[in-house]
């Protein structure tokens, strides 16, 4: 009998000392972005002007992938200047705008395709985020889903249709 006090007495010692377990994160409604350690993401800037058709694609490339923006015939009047640029790590997306003008909305009600790759990113930080997906940055900070979707290469690589242009960025809502 006495064995089985000790034993008893053991384990409550045991969880005693043990740390608290760590709270899960906060689901809050509060959007978190990803947060990627590695600088090998895709950076710098790219622009292209759209072809005779209104057609143009736009890259920023990395070690690890690349960020593309494709905008679709007859969604710009030929001549428009777009421009997209990597956001600096560590989060994850872009700034895409036309030239000369503060928004841009496709004609024609086309959508641009947008595509922000995470491969640079680990297992655990992109892990963090609850249901990834590519999120607007709006003009008074605030950030909006949009819908999206994984890519077949890589479920760190997310695509969405934009009607108009901003920032954006990967992150869970």
């Amino acid at each position: 009998m006495r064995t089985v006090h000790r034993v008893v007495l053991a384990c409550f010692v045991l969880a005693a000392c043990a740390p608290p377990p760590e709270p899960p994160p906060p689901s809050n409604g509060t959007p978190s972005l990803a947060q990627c350690s590695s600088p090998s993401g895709p950076a710098g800037t790219d622009s292209a002007t759209a072809n005779n058709v209104g057609e143009a694609t736009l890259q920023v490339r990395g070690a690890a992938g690349q960020h593309v923006l494709q905008v679709p015939a007859g969604a710009a009047q030929p001549g428009t200047v777009f421009i997209l640029t990597a956001l600096q790590p560590p989060r994850v997306g872009v700034e895409a705008h036309v030239r000369g003008q503060d928004t841009y909305t496709f004609l024609n009600g086309r959508r641009a395709t947008l595509r922000l790759n995470a491969q640079h990113c680990t297992e655990e930080e992109f892990g963090k985020l609850r249901s990834p997906t590519i999120l607007r940055l709006e003009r008074d900070g605030s950030l909006t889903a949009l819908a999206s979707k994984p890519a077949q290469e890589s479920g760190r690589v997310l695509s969405t249709e934009l009607p108009s242009l901003s920032g954006y960025v990967i992150g869970s809502n």
